[in-house]
Formats: structure tokens, sequence, C-alpha cells
């Protein structure tokens, strides 16, 4: 059985510990991270609850989500306030994540740590689907995803994860399956390094954080331009083995130590990746020139096939890239492992004369300091955004606008503010009225992570009336659970007024109020106008200084 990790966390002692879970207990520790939202689903869910039961005692605040938006959400708002979080979640999970991390994933610049682990399912085992998601991660979110196999490596790769985190002000995905998340193993407790805070919080940053049509390019270019500056790191998290001639094999990241000690057992020589993207373009070209045929093992698609294969043309490398179902696997999905396996290897073998003597993983000769590649980045990432935020000024609400006097108001009565990504949520971000617009689904969650990210002050979620039902209303009830401190306010414009004025199916505000306060949220509902001085700025007042979540209908029409 596992014992719990020991209250004092220093270098160089070994725990003999059973399940990985309690490696990534440790790492997140060390890391800073000390806020955890999850939704339950294997092989992630070993890890949840371990978190669940021995998080506290580990400064770890836990909690279940309702949905895996409104973890990933949470957890993000907490970043912003300065506080290291993390959100779990099944590799299906990642669907109903999927809008909220196409834009939390691209930003930079948060104030703390924030982590995404998604267990996957190759078979599947335990869902509805086998689902890759690496096309996903390497798509336009463009995100580092560390893939570690064993609690050592838990250890390491959290470590290097927070610290890329925490300079960056990005979201990493740790990514494994049931070797990662059932692994055994010793590791070392983990060093707790100083955590020093890259980037002011929210509101402190004195701009609102966004993803639109204006920014997502500039996000992206940003991206690039931090993998540069990692590039030496992201070549280093390879493991090699052998003295490869004929044939070499490549092991993808989340088939890890077991499938790459498989190999070697054979007499294949070659190299195990720690990353599912980005790829280390330079070790892989390097090793493909040495070899005939590479032969890459994975599971589900052939999405490191395929990649591979593109990287080595576009060098003009012309070493046969072969997949598994080159070897004899034709299977569209499942797990390599056991009989599977054995008959790939044993393919490989046949195409090639395997090293007799044993050989022994090993590192790069050359691991660059990750601290010393990170240590001018805040401040270069700082600079480049002050230069984009004065070169795309913002535009705001025009004269007239009873939502200017609103956000004015809710500025006075709270400290942080985030809105959907309606227009009004759009305007708002001049002159930093609000703090953050995402997603659609992200205001009260975002709103409600704020609020454990231990800042004072009150946080509110402004969300229109046409995002209410279509994906707000579930994270409601989860900060309800939760007994949030939240101020939602309901912007009533009537429509969809980015779409055209369209009205989608709604409920009235009559019996959306009802609901909401048959679930206990004291309500109250007004009418905006132009001036202060009218009935709803009191209103607003009156819902502010209440506890707990509350929410206020404001009728903008």
């Amino acid at each position: 059985m596992a014992q719990p990790y020991p209250r004092a966390v220093g270098g160089g002692m070994i725990h003999a510990m059973s399940q990985a879970p309690q490696a990534f207990l440790a790492a997140l520790r060390a890391g800073g991270v000390s806020f955890v939202t999850a939704f339950p689903g294997s092989p992630t869910t070993a890890l949840a609850l371990v978190l669940e039961r021995e998080g506290e005692a580990a400064g770890i605040e836990f909690r279940w989500a309702v949905n895996e938006n409104a973890a990933l959400s949470q957890a993000f708002g907490a970043a912003m306030a300065g506080r290291g979080a993390a959100a779990i979640m099944k590799h299906v999970g990642i669907n109903v994540a999927s809008d909220a991390l196409n834009v939390m994933g691209v930003v930079h610049g948060l104030a703390a740590p924030l982590l995404l682990f998604e267990g996957a399912d190759a078979k599947p085992g335990s869902s509805q689907s086998a689902q890759d998601n690496r096309p996903l991660y390497a798509g336009s979110p463009n995100l580092l995803v560390v893939s570690p196999t064993s609690p050592a490596e838990i250890i390491e790769l959290v470590a290097d994860a927070c610290a890329i985190s925490r300079a960056t002000g990005m979201l990493v995905v740790m990514r494994g399956d049931h070797r990662c998340f059932a692994g055994a193993g010793e590791f070392a407790a983990p060093e707790v390094p100083e955590l020093a805070q890259a980037f002011a919080p929210w509101p402190e940053r004195g701009r609102a954080l966004a993803t639109s049509a204006r920014t997502y390019a500039e996000h992206l270019d940003t991206r690039a331009g931090v993998f540069d500056r990692l590039r030496p790191w992201i070549e280093s998290q390879v493991r090699l083995w052998g003295e490869p001639r004929q044939l070499a094999v490549i092991v993808a990241a989340h088939l890890g130590v077991e499938v790459a000690e498989a190999a070697r057992a054979r007499g294949l020589a070659g190299m195990r990746l720690r990353l599912e993207h980005p790829l280390p373009e330079a070790a892989l070209v390097e090793l493909a020139s040495q070899v005939r045929e590479l032969v890459v093992l994975e599971e589900c698609t052939a999405t490191l096939e395929t990649s591979v294969r593109a990287r080595l043309h576009a060098h003009g490398v012309t070493t046969a890239v072969l997949g598994r179902a080159q070897l004899g696997d034709a299977r569209p999905i499942g797990r390599l492992s056991g009989e599977s396996l054995a008959a790939v290897l044993d393919a490989a073998v046949a195409r090639c004369t395997p090293e007799a003597s044993p050989m022994i993983e090993r590192a790069p000769a050359s691991k660059p300091a990750l601290v010393e590649l990170l240590a001018e980045l805040p401040a270069e990432l700082l600079a480049r955004e002050q230069a984009f935020e004065q070169a795309h000024p913002l535009p705001g609400f025009p004269a007239g606008d009873p939502r200017g006097p609103l956000f004015d108001r809710l500025r006075e009565l709270g400290r942080f503010i985030a809105t959907d990504p309606g227009v009004t949520g759009l305007l708002a971000l001049a002159g930093q009225r609000s703090d953050v617009k995402m997603h659609m689904g992200g205001a009260v969650p975002i709103a409600a992570g704020w609020s454990r990210g231990g800042r004072d002050g009150l946080a509110i979620a402004v969300v229109g009336d046409t995002n209410l039902p279509h994906s707000e209303w579930l994270a409601i009830i989860d900060a309800i659970d939760h007994g949030d401190d939240l101020l939602i306010v309901i912007a009533d414009n009537g429509s969809s007024e980015m779409t055209q004025r369209i009205v989608t199916p709604r409920v009235s505000p009559e019996r959306a109020l009802a609901s909401f306060a048959a679930l206990g949220v004291q309500c109250w509902s007004a009418r905006a106008t132009t001036s202060p001085d009218d009935p709803w700025s009191g209103v607003l007042a009156e819902a502010a200084a209440a506890p707990g979540v509350r929410l206020v209908w404001l009728d903008l029409r």
C-alpha cells in the first residue's frame, strides 16, 4: 500500500512508493500548485482520489467539478489570482473542455503555474472512444505536452513543467495513460525551489486578458518564440540506447519506460521521447540519419509516425519510416502491450541484426540549464505584451450605453470581473473595466477560481442572456455546491448581439430566477440605465454585500 507523502520535503531521500499518484502529490506541492479541480474518469481518477484524501495535509485544496470545462476554467481563474493550479480529466473530457483549452491554452503571463492532466485510454478500457488528442494539442493552441511514465520522471518533469509554466505564464499539459497514473517505482523527494512570481496577478496586472480576433495571432506568434527559447530543453527530452546501424525504434512518450525496456531486451537500438509536443526535431533527424529504417511505436492514431515522416522529408532525410501497420499490427486502436507489443518488436527484429550486448538507457550528453533558458523570458513577454496593447487599442462602450456605467459600478463593488465572449465582454476589455474574457461558459468558473486564489475582494461574473443557457448554468450549480463567494450579473439585451440579434432558445427571466432561487441563490432584478443614481445601482450594492452565490438580472433593453 502506498504510504502518505512525508510532511517534510527535501532532496536526496528516496521513498519507495507503490503508486504514481503519490509522486504527483509530492511534485505538485514542490512546484507550487495548491489548487486542483477534477472531473472523474479513468485513468486519472486514482490521482484525483489521492489528492482528495491527502491533498489538504500537503497544502493542496482539491475540489470535484461539475464538468471538465468548469474544472479547467476554475484552475485558470486561480492562476490569474496567483495561485498555482491544475485541472484533471480523462481524454474524452478534453472534448468538454476544448473550447476553454483553445483559448486558455494560447495565452501567456498567468501569475502562477497552470497544469492540465489528461488521462489517455487507447484500448479503450473505460471510455466510449479511444480518441487521440495529440493532434489537438499540436494544432492551433500549440501546447507543451509532457508525458512522464515512471514516478522518478513524474518528479523531474512536473518540476520542469511548473517552472516553465511559471516563467511563461502558459498552460502545460501532463498526458499519460495507465502506465503513468498507475506506475510503480522509487523516487527521490523533490527539492522545493524558491518560487518567485514572474507576473503580477489580476487585477493589479493593469490590463484585461483576452483571446479574440484581435489577439489570437499574436498569442500564436508569442508561443512560437517561447518554443524557440525552449528548444535546447526540448531537444534534451529524449533517452537513447544502443548504437543504431540498420534500424532504430522511436518510442512515443506515452509508451515510455515499459515499451523502451522491451525494445532494448530484443537488442533494438533507439530513442524514447518524453514530450508528445513539440518534438525534438534535431534529435530525430540525427537518429534517422544513422539508419535505413525508423520504426515508430505509438498507440491509437499514427500521429507521431506522420509527424516524423514530415520532418525527415523537410530535412531531406530519406530514411524509411515504419509504423505499427507496416509491422503487422493493423488495428486502428488498442494498447501496444503483451502479445501485440511482442509481435511488433519481433517484426522489427526480423528486419535487422540486433545488438548482442546489453544496452543502457542514457540521457543526451549535454542538458541545458532550464533556469538559464527561462531567466529573461518573463521580462521579454511583458515587453511584447505592452507593445501589442499600445499598437492595438481597444474600443469601449459608446456614449449613452448603460453598460458603461454598469461596469464602472461593478468595479467599485468588486475586485475581479470576468465576462463571457459576447459584445458586452469585448467592449468591457477597454480600460480594464473587466479583467478577463475567454470562452462561452468561462465567466462563472473563472470568477469562482479567482475567488479561491487567496485574494481579498469580491469576484464578479458578467454573463449574457444567450450564454447563460448555452454554457454557464452548470458552472453556477458548481459554485453553489462549493459555497463560492461570487456575484453573478446577467446582462440581458434580449438577443445575441454579436450574431445579428438572433434569439436562441431560453427561459424567461422570471422562470430562470425561480430556478436559481430554488437552488438556494439569492436573486434580484432591475432595469439598467445610464444613471448610477437609479435603483439598479443600489440593487447591485445590496447583492454585493450578501454572502455566497448571488445573482442580479439586469434588463438592458
